[in-house]
C-alpha cells in the first residue's frame, strides 16, 4: 500500500502540475498579448468601416462567431480586412473599428476586461500549483518520519501486535441502498463487524457506525466520500476517516499490503496484509458466491464482484483489518 500509494500521489501531483501550469502559460501569455493590445489600442482612430461579406462561420454552443470582411478608408486609401462578429451582418451594413494610425492596417477592439479576466484566471492557476506542491512536500514529510517510526518499531519490535490464530471472514456490503454499509462474518454467518452508515448525504461526511460484535465495542466515525485523482500511469481514490486521509491513518497503525494475482477461486486478486512487518490477513476478491454454500451460479464463483472479499486472518483484533476491507471496498 506504501509504495502504490506514494507512486500514484506522486503521479497525480505530477499531473496535476503540468496541466495547471500549461494552462497557466497560455492564460497569462494571452493575457498579457491582449492587455498590450488594449494599451496600444488606445491611441488607435475611429473609422466607419463597410461589411462585403461573411468568408466563415465559427459554430460554437451558445452563440456563433462570424469572420467577416471588411473595407475602410484612411487618407484617401481603401483597406480591406477581417472582423469577427457574433452577430451575422448582411453585405452593406457598416460597422466602427479602431486602426493604428502608424500602420492603417492594423485594427483591434481594445478589451481591458478580457485581458483582466484572463489574467486573474492565470495567476490562479499559478497559485493552484503552488499549493499542490507545498502539500505535497508536507505529505511528503508527514509520510517520512511515520515511515522512520514504523521501521524503528519493527527493529525493535516495540509493537502491540502478535498474530494469535486463524479465522476465516467473509466481507461484504449489506442490503441497505441509499445508505449502504458493510459487514464480516464467520463461516457460521456469525457476525463479527459492520459499518452502519447512519445518515445518507451528497455533500458532507456520513456517519457511519462501526460495531465489533467479538469485542461489543461500538464507535462512531466520520467517512468522507471517496475523492478519485487520475494519474498518467495509476489511479488514486481515498476517503477521510475521521478527517485523515484513510490510507494514511492505516499506515500510521503499522499496516502494510502487497497484491498478487489469485487464480484459485476467482479471476481476481489476493491482498497480503502485514502489521509492523507481521501477518495480519490474506483477503481475496471473491465473486456473488461469498460464501461457499451460495449459489449465484459458475460466474459467481469465477468472476470478482467489487468489494467482496474472503479473508483469512491471523488475529482475532480485527478493527483495523475491517476497516481496511472497508477502504478497498470504497476505493479504487
Amino acid at each position: 500500500m506504501n509504495k502504490v500509494g506514494k507512486i500514484a500521489r506522486a503521479d497525480s501531483m505530477i499531473t496535476f502540475c503540468i496541466v495547471f501550469s500549461l494552462a497557466a502559460i497560455f492564460l497569462l501569455g494571452v493575457g498579457a498579448f491582449c492587455f498590450v493590445a488594449t494599451v496600444q489600442s488606445q491611441n488607435y482612430i475611429e473609422t466607419e468601416a463597410t461589411v462585403q461579406k461573411t468568408l466563415y462561420v465559427t459554430p460554437d454552443e451558445d452563440n456563433d462567431s462570424y469572420t467577416v470582411e471588411i473595407t475602410y478608408m484612411v487618407g484617401g486609401r481603401e483597406y480591406v480586412n477581417q472582423l469577427t462578429l457574433s452577430t451575422e451582418p448582411a453585405p452593406g451594413t457598416k460597422v466602427t473599428v479602431k486602426y493604428n494610425p502608424d500602420d492603417p492596417e492594423q485594427i483591434g477592439s481594445g478589451d481591458y476586461l478580457m485581458a483582466i479576466i484572463l489574467l486573474i484566471l492565470g495567476a490562479a492557476c499559478v497559485v493552484a500549483v503552488v499549493v499542490r506542491i507545498k502539500k505535497h512536500k508536507s505529505n511528503a514529510a508527514t509520510a517520512k518520519v511515520t515511515e522512520s517510526d514504523y521501521q524503528a518499531k519493527v527493529a525493535a519490535g516495540d509493537t502491540d501486535y502478535e498474530p494469535n490464530g486463524e479465522y476465516k471472514y467473509y466481507f461484504g456490503f449489506d442490503k441497505s441502498f441509499a445508505k449502504q454499509g458493510h459487514y464480516m462474518d464467520d463461516e457460521n454467518r456469525n457476525a463479527v463487524c459492520e459499518a452502519r452508515v447512519q445518515n445518507f448525504t451528497l455533500l458532507s461526511a456520513q456517519k457511519v457506525l462501526f460495531v465489533n460484535h467479538l469485542t461489543g465495542k461500538e464507535e462512531l466515525h466520520m467517512i468522507g466520500h471517496t475523492v478519485q485523482t487520475g494519474g498518467t500511469i495509476s489511479d488514486y481514490s481515498y476517503f477521510k476517516y475521521d478527517g485523515v486521509n484513510v490510507w494514511d491513518y492505516l499506515t500510521q497503525q503499522g499496516i502494510r499490503c502487497e497484491f498478487a494475482p489469485d487464480f484459485k477461486r476467482t479471476i481476481g486478486m489476493k491482498i497480503t496484509f502485514t502489521r509492523y512487518g507481521k501477518p495480519y490477513a490474506d483477503a481475496y476478491t471473491s465473486g456473488a458466491n461469498l460464501h461457499e454454500d451460495d449459489n449465484h451460479g459458475k460466474l459467481g464463483t469465477l468472476l470478482p464482484a467489487p468489494g467482496l472479499f474472503r479473508v483469512v486472518a491471523y488475529s482475532d483484533d480485527v478493527d483495523l483489518l475491517f476497516l481496511a476491507l472497508v477502504a478497498f471496498a470504497r476505493t479504487r
